[in-house]
């Protein structure tokens, strides 16, 4: 048989009238021999409508697909953002992800990508801090705990990577928005006397700004690197 032309799908269909049924979109991208060109035959718009609307089995579904075949991975716009937006969907959804290893693997970083990948997953989750406000009470009706855990875990794991690199200035991009709060696990405690001093003190001296959703000291620390 011949293949489809998805791009005069798209001209023709789909840009006159987006896909709404998630469902019947779902089982096009499992039996299509192309759903990279599916995926991008889509408007940016729509893709981010399905990612942010559907149920949770197929948000997580396309969100894969969408990073397996890196669809608008050089986006670089506020919005619509679908390779941003389908990162955060697999954080909110997929129980299998314990760090960042994980979610990199997810994003199909080799040994050779990983470092650039791990620079797109910090602005990826930068932009979600502040633009996915309106997604975060999905996971907390879900598993709040896991959650949180999950994105302390990874917030962690990529600020140390962004020291080790020898670029702290990226790490404050990753504990503002919605991710503010999640600072307080960083502080010290009684399971873990010393904390993450470091890291606490490169968000307070490369941040831009301080927010009130910070620890107290840490908003104090701010003030002092800053005059």
């Amino acid at each position: 048989g011949h293949s489809v032309d998805w791009t005069d799908v798209s001209e023709r269909c789909w840009l006159h009238e987006p896909v709404q049924d998630t469902s019947a979109f779902v089982e096009l991208l499992s039996v299509c021999t192309s759903p990279g060109k599916v995926l991008e035959a889509l408007s940016k718009e729509n893709l981010c409508d399905l990612l942010k609307k559907s149920a949770p089995t197929d948000a997580l579904y396309i969100a894969r697909r969408v990073l397996s075949n890196q669809t608008h991975r050089n986006e670089t716009s506020d919005f619509p953002n679908p390779y941003r937006t389908a990162v955060w969907m697999v954080l909110l959804y997929e129980e299998k992800i314990k760090g960042l290893d994980d979610l990199l693997a997810v994003m199909r970083a080799s040994e050779q990508d990983r470092a650039a990948c791990e620079v797109e997953l910090v602005e990826a989750l930068r932009w979600a801090s502040v633009n996915m406000r309106d997604m975060i009470e999905c996971a907390v009706q879900d598993d709040p705990k896991r959650r949180d855990d999950l994105l302390v875990t990874t917030l962690k794991q990529l600020s140390r990577r962004m020291m080790a690199r020898a670029e702290p200035a990226r790490v404050p991009h990753l504990w503002i928005g919605i991710f503010a709060p999640l600072l307080h696990a960083c502080l010290p405690s009684s399971a873990s006397p010393l904390g993450e001093r470091e890291l606490v003190a490169m968000v307070a001296i490369h941040a831009d700004d301080s927010t009130r959703a910070w620890p107290g000291c840490v908003q104090a620390l701010w003030s002092i690197a800053h005059g």
